[in-house]
């Protein structure tokens, strides 16, 4: 019996066993990002494309790119909107950075055979747009038929514009009853404008009409016409483009014809 005490004395734990220490839980955490929009990519190989893809651009925001099938013409025959005289494409809203890109060969136009009148493009404040390697042509609004705003055959802008390597010929502005004095035959601009890169701004026309006290309207910027805001040419043209105020015995013929009445007006400013 002394043994076994010498044994609990002796061979027992010198101290009560303690369990080994657990490494701390930790807690995870979620920490919010900013709130961002992705770039998106588009493409387009016919006008039902071009069209939904600005629409969905506009409702995304952010920066965004159509890229349009080569050799591709893109051929408005009906306004889309009536905003600012109408457009054949979608209103590019604000908050869309958008840029549209050719892969050469390829022309947005409104129809020449097209019953309705309306620009290309209406660029609102607060928006860019930024075109590549395109051919726009044949645009045309009209001061007829209540149209108050006869300005920008091709392009209206509002917001900012940079046209690298694009080609705007033949479009046209024509004053009416309502706007006598028409502006802009290629492209009215009271934003940013960037023309560069070889950009091109020919054969543009801007014609006044009968204006008021039977006196023709006057006619501003056969080219460009820039209301407000900046507009920076960098190895860019703008040659061949025509304003001719309303001239009582003149009949101008083109894609349209006209027959003023009246003291003419004045033509201001053929290219730009």
């Amino acid at each position: 019996m002394w043994f076994s005490r010498l044994r609990n004395l002796f061979g027992g734990p010198k101290c009560p066993c303690r369990p080994a220490p657990q490494p701390h839980s930790r807690r995870l955490l979620l920490e919010p990002l900013e709130d961002r929009s992705l770039p998106s990519t588009y493409t387009a190989s016919s006008v039902a494309d071009l069209i939904a893809d600005i629409n969905a651009a506009n409702q995304a925001g952010g920066s965004n790119t159509v890229l349009l099938a080569a050799n591709t013409t893109f051929d408005l025959a009906a306004a889309n909107n009536g905003t600012n005289g109408g457009n054949g494409l979608p209103v590019i809203a604000a908050n869309n950075n958008l840029a549209i890109i050719g892969q050469g060969g390829d022309v947005i136009q409104r129809d020449p055979f097209s019953y309705y009148d309306f620009r290309l493009f209406d660029v609102a404040g607060g928006a860019s747009l930024t075109l590549t390697d395109l051919i726009l042509q044949n645009g045309y609004v009209s001061g007829a038929f209540g149209n108050t705003t006869a300005d920008g055959g091709a392009i209206y802008n509002q917001g900012t514009v940079v046209l690298n390597a694009v080609t705007v010929q033949n479009n046209v502005v024509h004053g009416g009853f309502y706007d006598p004095s028409p502006a802009g035959g290629g492209i009215w601009s009271t934003g940013a404008l960037t023309l560069e890169n070889g950009t091109s701004v020919q054969g543009n026309r801007v014609a006044g009409d009968l204006g008021t006290n039977k006196r023709g309207g006057d006619a501003f910027g056969g080219g460009l016409y820039i209301a407000g805001g900046t507009a920076y040419l960098t190895g860019a043209a703008v040659t061949n483009n025509s304003a001719v105020g309303g001239d009582g015995a003149e009949m101008i013929c083109g894609d349209f014809c006209f027959y003023p009445t009246g003291p003419g007006g004045d033509g201001f400013g053929g290219g730009l």
